[in-house]
């Protein structure tokens, strides 16, 4: 076990760092560094998409998932698909004890995380190695954050 250290990118509702978080990153992709994490990605270029289609690569292996609930496209807000997004959290969990990551990437620490699930062990886990993290989350989980 190592010190650690970890970069958060607080944002206010409704203004997501994903853009930010993947511009940041894609230095590193270049280079070849391997990463772990998981980041979301703009589905703009599926036909028929839905506000809710919601995509999310896992880095270390370029795997992208919807994680939302198909719900029809007349449905009103979107429903994360907890099922989806726990099996993506235990790959990106193995992926930082099986690979060499230089760097976990987490684009948002939302209420899944905050209350325990999600990727926070994938979090945890980094810590605990030595792995540098960069998380994004929204200033209204900024307590829960520090806890």
């Amino acid at each position: 076990m190592s010190d650690s250290m970890i970069a958060a990118l607080v944002y206010t509702d409704g203004v997501y760092p994903d853009e930010a978080i993947g511009h940041a990153i894609e230095p590193l992709r270049e280079r070849g560094v391997p990463l772990a994490g998981a980041i979301q990605r703009d589905p703009a270029d599926r036909p028929g998409r839905h506000p809710c289609d919601l995509l999310l690569e896992n880095l270390a292996s370029g795997d992208v998932t919807a994680i939302a609930e198909h719900r029809g496209k007349e449905a009103r807000g979107c429903r994360l698909d907890v099922g989806i997004l726990t099996d993506i959290a235990e790959a990106v969990v193995t992926s930082l004890h099986e690979g060499e990551p230089r760097l976990l990437i987490v684009n948002k620490f939302g209420k899944i995380e905050a209350d325990g699930g999600g990727l926070r062990e994938a979090i945890s886990d980094a810590v605990y190695l030595g792995i540098p993290v960069l998380v994004g989350f929204p200033k209204r989980n900024l307590d829960r954050w520090r806890a």
